[in-house]
């Protein structure tokens, strides 16, 4: 992710925030449509999904997207390979290379950065992104992370070098270590993970090595990490209520 083209693209997306409800709406309706039409040509099952529910390749512009067939995991699950685009993606080769590679950011084949689900629900779901995507997705958390802060605060912060510590689920693929640890590459900021796992003394004691200044993580981590502030741990670089506290859901 470069860093100069992500600050452009940053200050792009946070452009439209100051977007009309009308501008919004038909910048919705536009992506919807390319999205539809792209859906169509390129997957086998939305395509035969749509013409099941009645819907033709000419009414993709005009239809609500109530008309249209959801989808479950399950079916998700069971149809991965006539869902995707990519030919060159078969879902049980992309659980071999998550069962049998080592977890790290490296992405699959050389292109395609792969989170899945926790698996709690039965075996974990597969969410595949190309380059474009992944960064798109990237500057969508990056922008929410820094939703109340300019331009210029934004650039003030990011030279300041900030330290940032992640806690969540660390041992496996989750979307959020993928993408927050490349999102922190990304702004060129320091970065730890920590492991929601692990005992507090553990956090104490690495925390008090790294000394964060930003924390970005599970809500219920982060709260247990702000009681230990609290208590006078010696843990992180400022006073407790004086960080930057981001909070961050896992894909499920």
């Amino acid at each position: 992710m470069n860093y100069l083209k992500m600050l452009f693209d940053l200050y792009q997306l946070k452009k439209q925030t100051r977007f009309t409800r009308k501008q919004i709406h038909t910048l919705q309706n536009e992506k919807l449509k390319k999205l539809l039409h792209y859906a169509w040509e390129h997957s086998d099952y939305y395509r035969r999904t749509f013409e099941k529910a009645g819907i033709t390749k000419e009414q993709l512009n005009i239809l609500p997207l109530s008309c249209f067939p959801t989808i479950s995991k399950k079916e998700l699950l069971e149809h991965f390979d006539e869902i995707v685009a990519d030919r060159e993606l078969k879902q049980e080769e992309i659980r071999a290379f998550d069962e049998q590679a080592a977890v790290d950011r490296k992405p699959y084949k050389g292109k395609y950065h792969v989170v899945h689900s926790s698996g709690s629900t039965g075996k974990p779901g597969y969410f595949i992104y190309d380059e474009s995507a992944w960064n798109s997705m990237l500057l969508g958390i990056i922008r929410a992370a820094l939703w109340g802060m300019s331009m210029p605060q934004i650039v003030k912060l990011l030279l300041g070098k900030p330290r940032i510590v992640y806690i969540a689920a660390t041992d496996g693929r989750y979307g959020g270590a993928m993408a927050v640890g490349d999102g922190i590459d990304g702004v060129g900021a320091s970065q730890m993970y920590l492991d929601i796992n692990e005992p507090l003394e553990e956090w104490v004691k690495k925390l008090g090595e790294f000394r964060p200044n930003i924390v970005i993580g599970y809500p219920s981590a982060i709260k247990i990490m702000a009681e230990l502030v609290e208590k006078g741990e010696n843990c992180c670089e400022c006073e407790a209520g004086n960080f930057l506290w981001r909070t961050t859901g896992s894909v499920s």
